[in-house]
């Protein structure tokens, strides 16, 4: 093979310095893809704990990773979390290796001035004694008067801080320069993390955001009772108050300070120790759209939120789903109950049972989803069996789609979903048995769901008696416009997931349509 002159030239040009890809790119769009592609882990570590991959590759580079403030704008000390919680997402994660605190200063220093004058996100979680610290690190960094400096300087840049995300601890309240009762001037601050250290929450009223009129989301986890909490609580739009591990705290806690949250859109609540608060009259939160209570049942007979739209129940597995389910269905029958609900989502944990019900805002439609999938020897509760899905199906008479997840179809009379007579898709999965046929074909007798267009079969294992009748059911169904699709999945792929993950709320997971975060 030959190269003319031409081509020569050209490969030469190729791979000229001057036109190599890195050097093409304009600042801008470099500058973005940098940020885009920086990991989280990156900027949960302190300042300069670990150099920046594109600062390495040429000049040019290094030149627009140093002169993009976005990348710098994020400053992290200690693993955000109290004593006694391990947070999964931490293992692994080494927090400290404390350097002196003359070079912990000096980069904190060198971070806040790459940084410019953007406003900052700011992590001021545990940096003392922990499993993955030298013995007697807390008390060497209180010895050092760098540290000191270091905290001052953190609390210095107050008017730009965005983000705040704070572990109260006796070694913070020694170190930061204003105390726990003292409102501080946060005019931008929109998002607020607070978790106490174990039994510490008792022993403190916390002041602080007072003053942040610009606050909108806030977290408290293990905090004293939220009565004792002073800030700006009308204004906020998303509220976790995630108390489990305060035994003191009591649902009526709670509802003392939810009635000034007229603005609020999405709460959380979590507590110990069920029970009902003792109401005379539901607090009513007039822009309330999602609402999920974890050990806090019993808040659903206490709120009245006209405008919800997802609501979420985690029981706890010694608690019976029936009655909680009969309660919503109760609910659902009066007034205008649950009209306006797009989505509802009952989790029994580490029980035989789950049901979700959820809705696409788009089409106003209602999408159902029933898991029974046994993650304890308790055996499924017949009534939940014979009528809690019945009844749902008949009080949602928009219902489109519905999804069944079972490890045992035979234990589900298939042929009882007629009731939803609106069904346009419809997918089961679970071990697909000749009793599964046969309780397919009553579903589909007599122009059963003539309304539905697509079925799925998600099969985890099948049984020769279900293959050999299947192509008859396909051939049926499609004379009828019905397509069918079917997949194989391995058992535990989606049997006994919680329908909702923890993190909805995570900036980290993406939270369904109808729960903007």
């Amino acid at each position: 093979m030959t190269i003319g002159r031409d081509s020569s030239s050209q490969t030469s040009c190729l791979f000229n310095e001057d036109a190599l890809i890195n050097r093409l790119l304009p600042p801008e769009l470099l500058a973005t893809i940098m940020i885009l592609s920086i990991g989280q882990d990156w900027h949960e570590k302190r300042p300069f704990m670990e150099p920046l991959a594109f600062s390495r590759v040429c000049r040019y580079w290094r030149s627009v990773c140093l002169n993009t403030p976005q990348i710098w704008s994020s400053i992290s000390y200690g693993g955000l979390y109290p004593d006694g919680v391990r947070n999964d997402k931490l293992d692994g994660y080494t927090p400290l290796m404390w350097r002196s605190g003359a070079v912990e200063l000096a980069a904190l220093r060198e971070q806040l001035r790459r940084s410019g004058t953007l406003p900052l996100d700011i992590v001021i979680g545990r940096y003392h004694d922990d499993d993955n610290a030298p013995a007697g690190v807390g008390r060497k960094l209180h010895e050092d008067d760098n540290f000191i400096y270091l905290w001052r300087t953190v609390f210095r840049e107050l008017p730009r801080w965005r983000t705040v995300s704070l572990v109260l601890d006796d070694h913070l309240r020694c170190a930061a320069p204003k105390p726990f009762d003292c409102a501080l001037k946060a005019p931008i601050l929109e998002e607020a993390t607070i978790i106490c250290s174990h039994g510490y929450g008792d022993r403190i009223d916390f002041r602080w955001l007072a003053r942040a009129q610009a606050l909108r989301r806030l977290h408290l986890l293990q905090t004293p009772s939220p009565s004792r909490i002073q800030l700006p609580w009308e204004g906020l739009t998303h509220l976790t108050l995630d108390l489990r591990s305060v035994e003191e705290t009591t649902l009526y806690d709670c509802f003392e300070v939810l009635p000034r949250c007229v603005a609020l859109e999405h709460l959380r609540i979590a507590v110990g120790t069920g029970g009902y608060p003792g109401l005379e009259s539901p607090v009513v939160l007039p822009s309330l759209r999602s609402l999920v209570l974890d050990r806090a049942s019993s808040l659903c007979q206490c709120i009245c939120a006209p405008k919800l739209e997802y609501l979420a129940c985690y029981m706890r597995p010694f608690w019976r789903p029936f009655a909680l389910t009969q309660s919503l269905i109760e609910l659902a029958r009066r007034g205008p109950g649950l009209q306006g609900l797009q989505e509802l989502v009952l989790v029994f944990q580490q029980d035989p049972a789950s049901v979700r019900v959820q809705s696409a805002a788009a089409l106003g439609a209602f999408f159902v989803t029933l898991q029974i999938s046994p993650g304890s020897p308790v055996d499924l509760p017949s009534e939940l069996e014979e009528h809690t899905l019945d009844e749902l199906l008949e009080l949602l008479p928009a219902l489109e789609c519905l999804d069944l997840t079972t490890d045992d179809l035979g234990r589900v009379d298939l042929a009882n979903l007629r009731v939803a007579s609106s069904l346009r898709d419809l997918a089961i999965e679970g071990d697909l048995s000749e009793k599964s046929l046969a309780d397919l074909r009553a579903l589909f007798a007599d122009g059963g769901l003539r309304n539905l267009t697509n079925l799925t079969l998600r099969q985890t294992n099948i049984s020769k008696g279900f293959s050999t009748g299947y192509e008859g059911l396909v051939a049926a169904l499609g004379q009828r416009g019905v397509t069918v699709e079917t997949l194989n999945v391995g058992r535990g792929d989606c049997n006994g997931q919680r329908p909702v993950d923890d993190s909805l709320w995570s900036d980290e997971v993406q939270a369904p349509s109808c729960i903007p975060m």
